[in-house]
């Protein structure tokens, strides 16, 4: 059975016939937060895949320190407090 959807394992696919078709953006970034599991961090894999320079970010570090590349850069960073989205 084949799909149109990616799996965290394959985050190169492009859903067909979609708008993710024009995810090709050279010199584009992008700071993608909740990046430790799920959508935060497929989309951070999918966009790297897609030539996007990304910033993907975590509470803790350790949660996105694999996903460290060329076009992915893991940081902490912990939305819920003031001062640091303040400084975003």
């Amino acid at each position: 059975m084949t799909t149109d959807h990616p799996s965290p394992s394959t985050p190169n696919l492009l859903f067909r016939g979609s708008p993710l078709s024009t995810l090709h953006a050279p010199h584009s970034t992008v700071l993608i937060t909740g990046c430790s599991t799920g959508i935060g961090r497929v989309t951070a894999q999918l966009l790297a895949a897609h030539g996007w320079r990304v910033f993907a970010t975590a509470r803790k570090l350790e949660a996105v320190a694999d996903l460290a590349s060329d076009a992915i850069t893991p940081l902490p960073l912990d939305v819920t407090d003031e001062q640091v989205v303040e400084m975003l």
